[in-house]
């Protein structure tokens, strides 16, 4: 295998496929010296190995990345992709590795690592992090009573006004629900509007919201429910001052084909 000759990969496989021996994945992923782009769903080898991969620019890590973390070297490393329970690892791989990111994106939901500590730890990671240029939150709420979305305000608090993250030019919230009930939808609609229009700053360049909707009927839902809010209102006027082109999607899917565009437009 000419494995200095290889640029990208995916490890994805199920925990019950481990590795051969404890020296497996290190074995290999140590001779891949010209990998930029690393994708990582499986079972990773011992705590006590020690990997160095001096190309990786971008790294996306699945549901062991504090193992992951702890085995991997990662001195070029730009750009991370985690799932929330992996926040409290990010200052440790930055600390070893030497790195500096400039863009992260975190996949949040209650079955994906949202619990109590999840605005504290993302808080943690803010002095960390002085280089980052872009921002995804990317939020899955599978129960019909949303348990991630109310957060959201506490959870991007450090980030509001120009507080964190001093160079940021991307914001990126992705929103996916499923629910009937039409207060509920509207009402994480307006939050997600109130944290991205308070992220917005004069060194943004873009910022979007995309929302997607899973129900059984289409109801009262109106786009001019979303464009009519005092939110969207509020929005728009804020990034036509910042300059900041923002977009705004609303999407509300009724089944496997079946979908409604309520909104899809730039505020700005």
């Amino acid at each position: 295998m000419p494995w200095k000759q290889i640029t990208d990969i995916t490890i994805a496989v199920g925990g019950a496929i481990k590795p051969r021996s404890p020296s497996h994945w290190s074995k290999d992923l140590k001779n891949c010296t010209s990998v930029r782009d690393l994708m990582i769903f499986g079972e990773p080898p011992k705590y006590n190995t020690d990997i160095r991969m001096p190309s990786v620019q971008e790294f996306r890590c699945g549901p062991y990345a504090k193992r992951w973390f702890a085995c991997l070297t990662l001195p070029a490393l730009r750009a991370l992709g985690i799932l929330g329970k992996a926040l409290p690892d990010i200052p440790g791989l930055i600390r070893h590795s030497g790195c500096q990111l400039n863009a992260l994106t975190i996949d949040i939901s209650p079955l994906r690592g949202w619990d109590d500590s999840t605005v504290s730890n993302f808080r943690a990671i803010v002095p960390h992090l002085p280089h980052l240029e872009f921002l995804e939150l990317s939020l899955w709420e599978d129960t019909p009573t949303p348990r991630v979305g109310p957060h959201l305000v506490r959870l991007l608090d450090p980030v509001a006004n120009a507080n964190a993250f001093p160079l940021l030019k991307e914001f990126c919230l992705s929103l996916s629900h499923i629910n009937d009930v039409d207060g509920e939808t509207e009402a994480m609609m307006r939050t997600a509007l109130t944290v991205t229009e308070s992220v917005l700053r004069p060194t943004m360049k873009r910022a979007s919201i995309s929302l997607n909707n899973l129900r059984k009927g289409m109801d009262s839902l109106k786009a001019e429910v979303v464009t009519g809010a005092a939110e969207f209102v509020k929005l728009q006027a804020r990034a036509r001052t910042e300059g900041v082109l923002t977009k705004v999607h609303f999407l509300v899917r009724l089944g496997r084909n079946d979908h409604h565009v309520l909104v899809d437009s730039y505020v700005n």
